[in-house]
């Protein structure tokens, strides 16, 4: 079709098209669904860009994750006044970071930045908080992404609502044998890490680990385990962990075979209660 997703707002629909270079967006009013205007959109959107647009206030706000075929494309992200179908403001990015990912927790919007591939020696990742009403950009301090950091449950190219105001990265120990969560309370830098006897490359063998759940007490995530040595002959080991919000200590469990790996499970906490739901069975868990 001719469209590629409608974006819903309290005034405004817009319809973003599936060809980008040759058809405006088309603004609708949503209680009667005539036209109030229309706006062309800037040749580098892609499908990612569409795909994490969303509406705040009386704008359009419209990432631009980077493309390798229009490396010379600075804008990380753009907003569109809807009334008028002009740009409001637009944020540049950084010649030595790749921008990555945005995470909305709230009314509060963060944009996700790592080390480019030709980043100078010294420049890490960062993460912005980003005032959607004027486009300026805050730092936030005491983040700082190394390349081997990996964003637990944030997807390359997406933008992601949290459940809460944390975000979290796994990294490598110093002898590489063991994994070091990071906890990034949001908007105020980092809050604490664990370390957990896992070594890095059992995640990578794993697949992306999903977003963590959180209780008013505790971060939960899932991960599988495989089997060490070259056969991988054992049978692969998927564990809760429950992390404490305030200082990072922690309990593990491990989790029945029926529900199968850590990627598939739904974790959902309701009052006191822990719910895990997976391939074939499903279970609750009391005090998360």
């Amino acid at each position: 079709g001719l469209w590629s997703r409608p974006v819903v707002g309290s005034a405004h629909i817009v319809l973003l098209p599936n060809d980008y270079a040759a058809s405006p967006a088309t603004v609708l009013d949503p209680f009667t669904g005539s036209r109030s205007g229309f706006f062309a959109l800037p040749e580098h959107v892609g499908e990612p860009d569409i795909a994490g647009a969303w509406i705040e206030g009386e704008r359009l706000i419209l990432p631009s994750f980077p493309k390798s075929s229009n490396a010379g494309e600075r804008d990380c992200v753009s907003a569109w006044e809807l009334d008028t179908c002009k740009r409001a403001w637009h944020v540049w990015g950084d010649a030595g970071r790749s921008f990555d990912s945005i995470a909305r927790c709230g009314e509060r919007t963060y944009l996700v930045h790592l080390p480019s591939s030709v980043a100078l020696r010294g420049v890490s990742g960062m993460v912005q908080e980003l005032d959607t009403r004027i486009g300026a950009v805050r730092r936030i301090q005491n983040v700082n992404i190394d390349v081997d950091d990996v964003l637990v449950g944030l997807p390359r190219h997406s933008v992601v609502e949290l459940g809460g105001p944390y975000l979290f990265l796994r990294s490598p120990s110093s002898d590489g044998a063991e994994t070091v969560f990071r906890a990034i309370l949001l908007p105020f830098g980092e809050r604490w890490s664990c370390r957990i006897k896992v070594a890095p490359t059992q995640f990578y063998a794993t697949g992306a680990m999903n977003l963590p759940v959180l209780s008013q007490t505790s971060a939960v995530l899932a991960y599988t385990r495989l089997p060490r040595g070259r056969g991988l002959t054992g049978t692969p080991e998927t564990k809760l962990l429950v992390i404490d919000r305030e200082n990072g200590t922690y309990e593990e469990s491990q989790l029945p075979p029926e529900l199968g790996s850590a990627e598939a499970l739904q974790l959902a906490t309701l009052d006191a209660a822990l719910w895990i739901a997976g391939t074939n069975l499903l279970m609750t868990r009391s005090k998360p």
